[in-house]
C-alpha cells in the first residue's frame, strides 16, 4: 500500500494537526469480514493512534470496565 496515494486530508487532533491519506482497505475482526475506509499519517509525527468511530467499531460491542483494566468486544448483531 503507497500511503501517499490515497485521499489527502488533514485531521484535527487534542494534540494538533496531522496530515492523512486515506485508502479502502478490508478488515477482518472475530472473523467479522468488512471493507472500511482507513486514515493512515503520512509521516511518523503523530506520537498517538487514532481510531475512528466510524467503520470499524459500528461492527461490534465494545464494553470498557475502567475499575477492573478490562475491555471486552463482541460483533454487533443486529
Amino acid at each position: 500500500l503507497e500511503i501517499e496515494s490515497g485521499f489527502g486530508s488533514r485531521l484535527a487532533t487534542l494534540s494538533g494537526t496531522v496530515q492523512v491519506s486515506g485508502h479502502v482497505v478490508t478488515i477482518e475482526t472475530f472473523g467479522a469480514r468488512f471493507d472500511s475506509f482507513v486514515y493512515f499519517a503520512t509521516d511518523y509525527g503523530p506520537t498517538r493512534n487514532l481510531l475512528g468511530r466510524t467503520g470499524w467499531l459500528d461492527h461490534f460491542r465494545l464494553a470498557i470496565v475502567h475499575y477492573n483494566r478490562e475491555l471486552f468486544l463482541s460483533p454487533y448483531e443486529s
